[in-house]
């Protein structure tokens, strides 16, 4: 292990009110994309696991400006689906990620750091939505007038899931390393300004008019028919 150099941090012990060791903590001197300096932590059960820590925060304060905050789950897909996804997607899209999204993911997932967001939180997340019944987890019968009631509203449960294909999981083992900036989609063009525009009625009517209008072929002959003598 190399010296560190003055400003580099430093790792120390953690202790309760016995003053018994119960882990360790150590801090880089980072930069936030504004330029203000400020010290990040870091913490394990012990010295070892703090270290290898602390030398990852500290390669990545290496590299560059290091946001002091990490955003939720909840909060970036809302910053996602309103930056991203309605400005270059098809109106239709949009509203169906964001109904998929409000209803199905930040209830469960909102308030999950997208940084320790891992593949067994979306496996769990993903057979809970195999017992949750939505017709009760939305209210769609209590919804309904009482004389129309039916089912989830009166005790009688309806058992509605979601379809495995709305549930279908891409996921690997492992942990799921979430990064902001992979998760970004970045058109060369906007899709909206590539769509062709419509045309009204009377300028359909004038293209079609100005197109070159060629004679109809004559039908073909049936095979093995003969004139007659």
């Amino acid at each position: 292990m190399t010296r560190r150099r003055s400003g580099e941090g430093s790792i120390y012990p953690v202790k309760d009110s016995r003053g018994r060791v119960t882990g360790y903590r150590g801090y880089v001197w980072c930069t936030k994309p504004d330029s203000e300096r400020y010290r990040k932590y870091v913490r394990g059960k012990t010295y070892d696991a703090t270290r290898r820590a602390w030398f990852t925060l500290r390669d990545e304060a290496s590299r560059g400006p290091v946001s002091s905050d990490v955003p939720k789950l909840g909060d970036f897909l809302s910053y996602w689906l309103n930056e991203i996804v309605q400005p270059n997607l098809a109106p239709k899209t949009y509203q169906t990620y964001e109904l998929f999204v409000r209803l199905h993911i930040v209830p469960h997932l909102g308030q999950k750091r997208i940084d320790r967001l891992q593949v067994k939180d979306i496996r769990q997340w993903i057979n809970k939505l195999t017992r949750i019944c939505q017709c009760c987890a939305q209210g769609k019968d209590a919804a309904r007038p009482v004389s129309k009631r039916r089912c989830c509203a009166i005790g009688r449960c309806c058992h509605e899931i979601l379809s495995p294909q709305s549930r279908k999981d891409r996921g690997s083992p492992g942990i799921a390393l979430v990064r902001p900036a992979d998760l970004c989609w970045r058109p060369s063009t906007c899709i909206r300004a590539l769509r062709c525009r419509s045309f009204s009625t009377a300028e359909s009517r004038s293209r079609w008019r100005s197109t070159p209008k060629y004679p109809r072929r004559p039908p073909a002959r049936r095979s093995g028919s003969s004139d007659s003598g």
